[in-house]
């Protein structure tokens, strides 16, 4: 293909002229601290996770909708990223806050990773 196909291919499909690279962003912290936060968990472990980090556990076979641990031998939360924890209850950072220091002060239950609001937490029974 000659040089320059993809910008005339922009223009002519109506997209604004800019490079390629300003489509793709750099990873943010956040999206930095989950993928090292995922990258302590076994492939092969159950998980409970909030909707919006479910997505990046997809390909794992048992995957439970945070709040419902069920047989998940690890939680994974996101303080900035609330995610499905209800609707017409106390604002979510502070239910989020008081669900975290339950599973803290649980004995079931250690924190094993705690980076950029993301946590991670082991079952241990």
């Amino acid at each position: 293909m000659p040089a320059g196909w993809v910008t005339r291919w922009r223009v002519r499909a109506g997209y604004p002229l800019a490079p390629l690279y300003l489509f793709f962003a750099a990873p943010t912290p956040r999206a930095i601290a989950i993928g090292a936060a995922i990258a302590v968990i076994p492939a092969n472990a159950a998980v409970s996770a909030q909707n919006r980090i479910g997505g990046h556990l997809s390909a794992r076979r048992t995957v439970y909708l945070y709040p419902y641990i069920g047989a998940a031998r690890y939680v994974v939360l996101d303080k900035h990223g609330i995610g499905y924890l209800g609707l017409n209850e106390p604002p979510p950072e502070k239910r989020l806050f008081a669900v975290a220091q339950a599973l803290l002060s649980s004995p079931r239950f250690r924190l094993i990773f705690n980076r950029g609001g993301v946590l991670v937490y082991e079952r241990v029974d």
